[in-house]
């Protein structure tokens, strides 16, 4: 099981959308129904309502979820 350290930011034009980087490269998108599949309860606990915006998720549930503009 590999993870990937991202950090999630709000995205500036689209409502319930975010955007995931990794490092200093954009990975994608992703909306606000298939963030919540994607971080599991604390996760979401600590974005929510402690405004973290780091954390370590698996890389195939990032694949899943996120939406790229190359494919």
């Amino acid at each position: 099981m590999e993870c990937l350290d991202i950090e999630i930011y709000n995205h500036f034009l689209k409502a319930y959308t975010y955007v995931i980087w990794n490092k200093k490269n954009i990975l994608g998108e992703i909306v606000e129904d298939d963030m919540m599949k994607m971080l599991d309860e604390i996760q979401l606990i600590d974005f929510y309502h402690v405004g973290k915006t780091k954390f370590k998720v698996e890389k195939s549930k990032i694949e899943k979820y996120l939406k790229r503009d190359d494919k």
